[in-house]
């Protein structure tokens, strides 16, 4: 019995289904008008060929803040000024 080879086109772990990693802020700016006029999750990824998460992500952030701009993180403040740094 011979074996399967295995290709890129029967592992979905190989496939590229977004090849847009990153959504610009024009990006998400159009999800939320899509959002706005009615349109559903999915309807809006498979029109702006974003992945789903992303766009629950953007608009659980604009409807928690109500913007889409980055956000500052928090985290543990630097250990040097920026002026001691430079020296």
């Amino acid at each position: 019995m011979p074996r399967n080879k295995i290709t890129a086109e029967h592992h979905t772990c190989f496939r590229e289904e977004n090849p847009e990693i990153r959504v610009g802020s024009s990006g998400l700016v159009r999800v939320v008008e899509k959002y706005e006029a009615g349109l559903g999750y999915k309807k809006i990824s498979r029109a702006l060929n974003i992945s789903l998460s992303t766009i629950k992500s953007i608009i659980r952030k604009w409807k928690e803040y109500g913007t889409t701009a980055n956000l500052p993180r928090g985290g543990r403040p630097p250990k040097l000024k920026s002026r001691t740094r430079r020296k």
